[in-house]
């Protein structure tokens, strides 16, 4: 009987224990969910990799304007050019991963990469994630090849068959017929145009002078220099808009959209008169000929997803601003501060895939091809 007993009293202590932590259990399981952290969290610094005196600076300090305006958080922005950004990169990569710090990144930053000087290729996700892409104005705009009035060639076509007839070093002689090219070290539009180069079978056929800004307008003034390339509006107001001493030969751009610009855009007519990639090659070629302006926001790998996706939707709406009048409006404001009439951006998995392309042509420009 005792027995019994004994075990009919253990019966009821299993169930009543039982019963006991049922409770407990649901509520564990309903606090198992962890909350969304919410961006930002903190003060934000951005991390651009130019002087602060460049028209470039003009962006970090509209996309600072922006995040304060829509967070509410105090923004600062850290200039810092050395390296290409190494210096940058590399304080980034030493921070939390908290998307507290945001940095700018442009192409220059892979041709960096690839000449050495920075340690870490920026297409690396195990050291960066891309948030977005941000360009003032536009990402595919381009930068137009020009030439003297006297040139013996007038166009692309006519530009190749110099080179073809007259390759360097085969003919190394002063004044022998041979094409001289403008190599600004370090520029994207020197980038440009040797990625054409490469890709058209014609980078080992011309002279390459290497030359600074100056040296660069000395030069195409008295002809050491036959081509040079220049942004689309530099290349209007400095040079098509004379064209008793200067030609425009190709506009390095894959479309001919032009809308971004004002409709009261200074030599916008010009501007337009120079053919393009998509003139020239057709659609498929130029898009792979050509090296758009992208600049890329990223933020330290290991970052929560949702709050780079927080940080994107912030930087994204950037684009969809309305075009105003209003003084006290943002756009505006932005517009006073050197900001053009619209901002774009992209996603960055279209930025990362455009890169790794064109990571092996820069490879080929570092190496000299």
């Amino acid at each position: 009987m005792k027995k019994v007993i004994a075990l009919l009293l253990a019966l009821l202590m299993v169930f009543g224990l039982a019963a006991c932590g049922t409770p407990s259990n649901n509520s564990s399981n309903a606090n198992t969910e962890p909350e969304t952290p919410k961006w930002p969290a903190d003060a934000v610094t951005l991390y651009f990799p130019y002087n602060e005196s460049s028209a470039t600076a003009q962006n970090a300090n509209v996309l600072a304007d922006w995040i304060r305006e829509q967070t509410g958080a105090k923004v600062e922005v850290e200039f810092n050019a050395t390296g290409n950004g190494e210096a940058l990169a590399q304080k980034l990569l030493k921070e939390d991963a908290d998307g507290l710090q945001i940095m700018a990144i442009g192409l220059d930053a892979l041709t960096a990469f690839h000449e050495g000087v920075w340690s870490n290729d920026p297409t690396d996700t195990s050291k960066f994630t891309i948030v977005t892409g941000m360009i003032q104005p536009y990402p595919y705009s381009g930068c137009m090849l020009i030439t003297q009035k006297d040139s013996p060639f007038d166009d692309w076509e006519s530009l190749v068959k110099q080179i073809e007839a007259y390759p360097y070093p085969t003919y190394s002689a002063a004044k022998d017929g041979h094409v001289t090219v403008a190599n600004r070290t370090g520029s994207i539009m020197t980038t440009k145009i040797k990625a054409l180069f490469i890709q058209a079978g014609l980078y080992d056929k011309v002279e390459w002078v290497t030359c600074n800004r100056d040296e660069l307008s000395v030069g195409i003034e008295n002809g050491a220099i036959q081509v040079s390339i220049h942004d689309e509006t530099n290349a209007a107001k400095s040079y098509l808009s004379q064209p008793d001493k200067y030609k425009g030969i190709i506009n390095c751009r894959a479309d001919n959209e032009f809308g971004y610009y004002p409709a009261d855009t200074a030599n916008l007519d010009l501007i337009k008169a120079v053919p393009t990639l998509l003139d020239v090659f057709g659609k498929d070629k130029a898009e792979s000929y050509n090296v758009p302006n992208t600049t890329a926001l990223i933020v330290k790998a290991g970052t929560d997803p949702a709050i780079v996706a927080q940080i994107k939707e912030c930087i994204d709406g950037l684009e969809n601003v309305p075009q105003s009048t209003d003084e006290k409006s943002f756009y505006v404001r932005q517009r006073n501060q050197g900001g053009t009439s619209k901002y774009y951006t992209w996603p960055a998995a279209d930025i990362l895939t455009e890169w790794q392309r064109l990571s092996a042509i820069i490879k080929d420009i570092v190496k000299g091809k």
